[in-house]
């Protein structure tokens, strides 16, 4: 288990957490790869919007001039 603590530590406050290294290496890992995933989130909601907008420029109804 990720965290996982004896039943004694429960009947207190928390005042040492003891994680160990591959918690801590999971954990940033974890983040890392949350946060990559809100910055793809930016990059494809970009590119949707220059889809639609590209193709509504060229489904644009032509003007008479």
């Amino acid at each position: 288990a990720l965290f996982s603590y004896p039943d004694r530590a429960f009947r207190g406050r928390f005042t040492s957490l003891d994680f160990k290294r591959n918690e801590i290496v999971a954990l940033i890992t974890t983040y890392f790869q949350f946060s990559r995933s809100i910055e793809d989130i930016g990059v494809f909601r970009a590119m949707y919007q220059n889809l639609v907008t590209d193709w509504r420029a060229s489904n644009a109804a032509p003007t008479i001039t």
